[in-house]
């Protein structure tokens, strides 16, 4: 077929053609949908991340990057913050946790430190200020040692003597 132009058109062909776009536009559209699902499904995981309810204490990551953890007070009574963190198995790639202001034990702490050699290797910055913490902790403060990323650790306004507790005992 020849337009005013003198242009020779195979109708059928260009049939053709635009059935094979309308498909392939179809398939982009499939596609993106499925992206978009799977964007949303990260993204709720992602929202869950940020704030976790875990046997009645709050790990709140609001405000911060995403590979930083705040524990608050605001556990249940039955529950306790040592329990809690216990429960704790994947936060393997935290990199920041804040647990000052718990009043926690040499006890509780010990606890604390043997689950956070297990399950948080890349953890770089603790903070165990404002705490219960004593001198007789100095034994259980030297597996820190293990943490090859752990750069910071706090443990400012707690009861140490001056000890350094982060030297073995000889």
């Amino acid at each position: 077929m020849e337009d005013e132009d003198g242009l020779y058109y195979d109708l059928p062909l260009l049939d053709k053609v635009k059935d094979l776009l309308d498909k392939e536009k179809i398939l982009y559209e499939l596609k993106l949908e499925e992206e978009k699902q799977v964007a949303l499904f990260y993204r709720g995981k992602y929202e869950q991340a940020l704030e976790v309810k875990s046997d009645g204490f709050l790990v709140n990551k609001e405000g911060r990057g995403e590979d930083e953890a705040e524990i608050e007070s605001s556990f249940s009574p039955e529950v306790s913050l040592v329990e809690s963190i216990l429960n704790l198995n994947d936060f393997s790639n935290l990199k920041v946790l804040n647990l000052s202001h718990q009043s926690l034990s040499n006890q509780q702490c010990s606890q604390i430190i043997d689950k956070i050699i297990e399950y948080m290797p890349q953890l770089t910055s603790l903070d165990l200020s404002h705490n219960e913490l004593t001198d007789d902790l100095s034994d259980e403060m030297v597996k820190f040692r293990s943490l090859p990323f752990l750069g910071s650790l706090n443990l400012e306004s707690n009861y140490f003597l001056g000890r350094d507790c982060l030297k073995s005992k000889s």
